[in-house]
C-alpha cells in the first residue's frame, strides 16, 4: 500500500535517509562502512519522478551513464530531454542507471509512467541483467511483480507483511 515504507526502504539502501534501526548490508559490508564514491559506483537508482533542470539532449543524460540501446531510446538521442514525453524521459533515466554498470539497481515504481509494451520491454531487459546485478524494485502492479520478480516482499505500515516467491506471496489473503 501507499505509505508502507517502500520508497523509504530504497532511500535507506541508497543512503539518502538514515535507517531508523538495524544495519543495512551491501555485499556483506555495513552500508555505513562503504564510501560515498564506492556506493555511487555500485548502486544505481531510478526514482519515481525525475526532473532534469537543464536542457540536455537525451544522449547527454544517458552518457551520464552510457547505455542508450538498452531501453530502446537511440532514436531520441539528439532530442532535448525537455521535448520528450514523461514515459520517454523515464526510459532515459533507466538507461542512465544501466549505463552506470551498477552491481545493484534500485527501481522505485520505475515503469509506472510507461505504457504496457514499454513496461514489458524495460523489465525484460532488466530481468536479463538480474544474473549479473541485484535488482530491487517497487511495484504496485502485482501482475508485473509476479511475472518479473523472483521474490516478493509485501510491506505494510513499515513492516514485512509477507515474503517469498510470487506464488507464495500473491494470494487472496495477502
Amino acid at each position: 500500500p501507499n505509505g508502507s515504507g517502500k520508497t523509504t526502504l530504497l532511500k535507506a539502501i541508497s543512503r539518502v535517509v538514515a535507517p531508523t534501526g538495524g544495519i543495512i548490508r551491501l555485499d556483506g559490508l555495513p552500508l555505513a562502512d562503504i564510501s560515498s564514491r564506492d556506493l555511487a559506483r555500485s548502486v544505481a537508482v531510478v526514482p519515481q519522478e525525475t526532473t532534469v533542470g537543464f536542457d540536455f539532449t537525451v544522449r547527454d543524460v544517458v552518457l551520464m551513464g552510457r547505455y542508450p540501446h538498452l531501453t530502446g531510446i537511440t532514436h531520441l538521442s539528439d532530442r532535448s530531454v525537455n521535448a520528450i514525453s514523461g514515459g520517454e524521459l523515464q526510459r532515459v533515466i533507466i538507461a542512465r542507471a544501466l549505463a552506470q554498470e551498477p552491481r545493484h539497481l534500485l527501481l522505485d515504481e520505475a515503469t509506472s509512467h510507461l505504457d504496457i509494451s514499454h513496461q514489458v520491454e524495460v523489465l525484460t531487459t532488466i530481468k536479463k541483467l538480474s544474473g549479473e546485478i541485484a535488482v530491487i524494485g517497487v511495484f504496485h502492479d502485482l501482475n508485473l511483480a509476479a511475472y518479473f520478480c523472483d521474490e516478493i516482499i509485501v510491506l505494510k505500515n513499515g513492516k514485512i507483511e509477507a515474503a517469498g516467491t510470487p506464488a507464495e506471496v500473491i494470494t487472496p489473503a495477502t
